[in-house]
């Protein structure tokens, strides 16, 4: 995933830290990280959009789905790559 490598990250003004989805027991096992297929992007403004997401991600590769997360205190991207 080449879109974690190209540091910082800044969208919409806001620095935003891109991260592999893989979850906790998973992230033990060799090779684990090579096969993801979902990013996390936290520290997003609370008024990004969908759009700004792929906007700024598409020059990394194909995107499949955009989900943004929000709950009482953090509002979170989800991409499938």
């Amino acid at each position: 995933m080449q879109q974690l490598a190209a540091r910082p990250h800044s969208i919409d003004g806001t620095v935003v830290e891109p991260k592999r989805a893989v979850a906790r027991e998973e992230s033990r096992k060799p090779g684990v990280h090579v096969t993801v297929k979902k990013m996390l992007v936290g520290g997003i403004k609370e008024d990004t959009e969908e759009h700004h997401l792929r906007e700024y991600f598409l020059e990394y590769g194909k995107i499949d789905t955009i989900e943004i997360i929000t709950d009482n205190l953090v509002k979170r991207g989800a991409l499938d790559l």
